[in-house]
């Protein structure tokens, strides 16, 4: 149903990694080394790790600075270290010094520091998405009412219709996907069979 989702996600995502890697950029690191770190598939949890740092209100250029001076990037008799796994591992101790358990730390939703432009196409991405819940909502009310009966109706007050519109999105969701499917063709359509007639050129003289 919310087909646009994915695409904000990448449009968050690939705005976090841009600022993170003008962060690594301002550490003492190489440029190949920084292009090893944006390049690994240990990227993505290194910069969770980070904007939950960040998140606890530390300045994570700073504490990335101080990491890589006082702490080694390699574990033990390791010759070639991943460097996003390494300072991830190091970024997670330092937050597990933080608090108890850094998963519970919730990565900020405000988008304030993304650029103008991404921050205008999340705009765009969220009438989108919530043009298609309102859509998909009302098809699931007004045809299948009987596939809503475990929701109820929705509350007066507004934090309960929220969720009631969560989970009646999540209903109509299903609805949703199930109707594209069955809509897909199962074979491919006939082939137009040829006429045998002959075409009367003479109109187009």
């Amino acid at each position: 149903m919310l087909g646009s989702g994915p695409i904000r996600q990448t449009l968050i995502a690939d705005a976090s990694a841009s600022q993170w890697t003008q962060v690594l950029r301002g550490l003492d690191l190489t440029e190949e080394q920084v292009d090893a770190i944006t390049g690994s598939p240990s990227r993505g949890p290194l910069f969770t790790a980070l904007e939950r740092g960040e998140t606890l209100g530390h300045p994570m250029d700073e504490v990335l600075a101080v990491l890589l001076k006082t702490q080694s990037l390699r574990l033990g008799d390791e010759t070639a270290a991943d460097l996003a796994s390494a300072l991830h591992r190091l970024v997670d101790a330092w937050l597990h010094t933080q608090v108890e358990d850094p998963t519970t730390i919730p990565v900020r939703t405000d988008h304030g520091h993304l650029p103008p432009a991404t921050r205008e196409t999340l705009r765009q991405v969220d009438d989108l998405i919530a043009a298609r819940v309102r859509a998909v909502i009302g098809t699931a009310v007004g045809t299948e009412p009987s596939s809503l009966t475990d929701v109820g109706p929705m509350p007066d007050d507004e934090a309960s219709a929220s969720a009631w519109e969560e989970q009646v999105a999540a209903v109509a969701g299903h609805l949703d996907h199930r109707a594209g499917a069955s809509a897909r063709p199962t074979s491919a359509p006939p082939s137009p069979t040829a006429s045998t007639s002959t075409p009367n050129w003479s109109r187009s003289l």
